[in-house]
């Protein structure tokens, strides 16, 4: 389900059938390639246990998956299977032995498309543990050559998912030390290029042990897919899954809640994480409230107009002195309206395809004027404070003395400072909260929190003084990035009034003649 329309789908290995019955359940496939090296285990696995490999009760399926018309069978080594045909890697002692003479053969080969070739949308690794001490283990996860063959194998948008055998305990030490295999296949991952890595653990899988998995995906847009809601995973498991003859669902433990579980990482994978060598710094960042930070709660703070100019509305000020690295009402920072990525695209479809439902654009215009953007989970996602930290303004040529307080707001960051920002250099936005790496529990654990909280002083602050935030670290669309640049740097000049106060005027206006046209009919009348 982190793939919306998967039609290729390759697995390697799953001998005994049950990752093959899964995929067949999905009414979307057209074709799943199953290469599995051992025939042996595929006959035994068919006469022996039946059940696993069972799609009897699928319509338009077979008595066995095995035989279902979407199933094509390869029993060969998959790493050749994949390198053969995917890996740009050149075997020097292979060209040394060519026959001079099969030029000629080559040439009859030309042009023709081979089939098996073509991209896959979803492949799933269900070989040997990472944790099996055997050679073959060691040549499955330690295989640079045979990543980058699975990474070109897969569609622009494609998914790859493993299993990673035995979950970690929270007392085991850093994965770089007790399981090699693992570490090294997930660095891989990251390293080859895949956008965005989720970790989860099912308990349910009959091993004795809690076992975990990873989703990769090559583009970032399969966050969109895998943050959505339990509803809306229900929503896509009714349109996506085969019918069956009893009439009954093809999934007997998978619906919305169970995916909705996924989606935060484990707790031992996060502490794992943070033993590693060299320290991520972020994990002192995100994990939690010090009890060494002060807090200066809201009553510290009031509403005035602010001190930049009439264009600039009103503005947060502080009625004490506050430290430099001291928290800013963190009680409230997570109390905020959440317009989420699902959410937001569904109001701008609607108003793209509907003319009479442009009077959402009062609500659109609410989230992007008085609220900011956030790229923590996916594209579209939108933050509003939902007390007084609203009216907090953007500090120009730097004078910001707010942030979150995390160690990627340095002072002298590029987007430091707006006016001095180089478009043609910089041409994307910081994403100043965004997951620190690819594979990041410690972020995916506490997405709500990156997103919203943890604002603290970047300097001394006086009684009296005007709080300012620096908006470019509110700015995560790419595409976005440019305009609202310059408009924030001809906010700057004093040239342009940004989002809200246009439309707090325009709204006036409009309220003001539908008062004097009522006022009109009155006397009229």
């Amino acid at each position: 389900f982190a793939h919306m329309d998967p039609k290729r789908v390759a697995i390697i290995g799953g001998g005994e059938g049950a990752t093959l019955r899964e995929v067949l359940k999905h009414n979307t496939l057209e074709e799943v390639k199953m290469i599995e090296i051992d025939e042996v285990m595929v006959n035994v696995s068919r006469e022996a246990l039946p059940g696993w490999s069972d799609c009897s009760d699928l319509e338009g399926s077979a008595s066995s998956c095995f035989d279902d018309p979407r199933t094509d069978l390869r029993c060969e080594d998959a790493l050749a299977w994949f390198i053969d045909r995917f890996s740009d890697d050149e075997d020097s002692d292979d060209e040394d032995d060519e026959d001079e003479d099969s030029s000629d053969d080559d040439d009859e080969w030309d042009g023709i498309i081979d089939i098996d070739a073509q991209p896959f949308d979803v492949i799933i690794m269900d070989a040997l543990d990472p944790q099996d001490n055997i050679e073959f283990a060691d040549a499955l996860y330690n295989n640079d050559v045979f990543l980058n063959a699975i990474y070109e194998a897969l569609t622009d948008e494609g998914v790859l998912v493993l299993q990673l055998g035995e979950s970690p305990h929270n007392s085991d030490p850093s994965e770089q030390t007790n399981n090699k295999n693992r570490h090294h296949i997930m660095n891989m991952i990251e390293e080859v290029g895949f956008q965005s890595m989720h970790i989860y653990e099912e308990s349910h899988c009959g091993f004795g042990y809690p076992w975990s998995f990873l989703v990769a995906c090559k583009s970032d847009k399969c966050r969109y897919h895998w943050y959505m809601n339990e509803a809306e995973i229900d929503v896509q498991i009714h349109y996506r899954m085969m019918r069956t003859k009893s009439g009954s669902s093809p999934l007997r433990y998978f619906d919305g809640a169970t995916m909705k579980s996924y989606q935060d990482p484990p707790k031992a994978w996060e502490t794992l994480y943070c033993r590693r060598e060299p320290f991520p710094e972020h994990c002192n960042d995100y994990r939690g409230y010090s009890k060494s930070i002060k807090n200066y709660g809201i009553d510290n703070f009031e509403v005035r107009m602010s001190s930049i100019g009439d264009g600039a509305g009103r503005g947060v000020f502080s009625k004490v002195e506050i430290p430099q690295g001291s928290l800013i009402a963190a009680e409230e920072s997570h109390k905020k309206v959440h317009f989420r990525h699902t959410t937001t695209h569904m109001i701008e479809a609607l108003k793209y395809n509907y003319p009479e439902a442009d009077y959402l654009s009062d609500l659109t215009q609410y989230a992007y004027g008085y609220g900011f953007q956030q790229k923590t989970v996916a594209n579209y996602e939108y933050f509003v404070d939902s007390g007084i930290l609203t009216f907090v303004n953007h500090g120009c040529n730097g004078t910001n003395n707010i942030g979150d307080g995390s160690s990627s707001h340095e002072k002298d960051s590029v987007y430091f400072n707006e006016a001095t920002l180089d478009l043609s250099q910089i041409d994307e936005p910081p994403q100043g909260t965004s997951r620190a790496s690819i594979f990041d529990p410690v972020s995916d654990r506490h997405l709500h929190s990156l997103a919203t909280g943890y604002d603290s002083t970047s300097r001394d602050v006086k009684a009296g003084e005007e709080l300012f935030q620096n908006y470019l670290y509110f700015i995560s669309w790419a595409k976005g990035w440019k305009e609202e640049v310059l408009d924030l740097q001809a906010q700057c000049r004093g040239e342009s009034l940004g989002k809200i106060e246009p439309w707090r005027r325009m709204k006036t206006a409009v309220m003001m003649t539908t008062t004097i046209a009522a006022t009109t009919n009155t006397c009229d009348i």
